[in-house]
């Protein structure tokens, strides 16, 4: 039955009390929002633990939450800024290197089959692309990945990120435009 209900509708009843309502809405979005993170951060354990966070803040904004805006605009606001605040805790330690990437270099070293060559080719312009799209400025890879991986419309972005619709519309082709020609000669 709760299945049915849109976001708004479930956000009201766990406002009421009717905690199954964050289970559906939790099950509903978890995976876009760890997606959207891991794009944002480009570290999955990190990813992992904001996305945690972010329902956290879910639930304990949902005695607050009025349905001025859809839904999915409330929730990337919170994950976008839980994001920005751990990249600017990054930009302020040294480097190292993360959970996961040390544990995928022990993987190699310690590894005694080799993959076959295609799955090394799609793994290596994986990370060519994820690379590529890490590289963009912070404004055209939040458009970009809002976008493309969290689903939502040049609107809703615009709603997000409290900017003309203009701006995210230029801020996505000027992304696209830069993607295009740091993965020119890929195929």
């Amino acid at each position: 039955m709760l299945e049915t209900l849109s976001d708004e509708e479930l956000m009201l009843r766990l406002k009421s009390g009717e905690l199954e309502a964050f289970n559906v809405l939790m099950k509903r979005h978890k995976d876009s929002v760890l997606n959207f993170c891991y794009r944002l951060t480009g570290r999955r354990e990190e990813a992992e633990d904001i996305t945690q966070e972010v329902f956290i803040r879910l639930f304990k904004s949902a005695e607050s939450y009025c349905p001025k805006a859809r839904f999915t605009v409330f929730l990337y606001t919170i994950a976008r800024n839980l994001c920005l605040n751990y990249l600017d805790r990054e930009r302020r330690r040294p480097d190292m290197l993360s959970l996961d990437e040390e544990m995928e270099a022990v993987e190699k070293i310690h590894s005694k089959q080799p993959s076959p060559s295609e799955e090394l080719e799609r793994k290596m312009l994986m990370q060519t692309v994820e690379k590529a799209i890490n590289g963009l400025p912070e404004k055209l890879r939040i458009v970009f990945v809002l976008s493309l991986y969290g689903g939502l419309k040049y609107r809703e972005i615009a709603e997000l990120l409290d900017c003309p619709l203009g701006t995210v519309k230029s801020r996505m082709a000027e992304a696209c435009r830069r993607l295009r020609r740091k993965l020119e000669g890929i195929r």
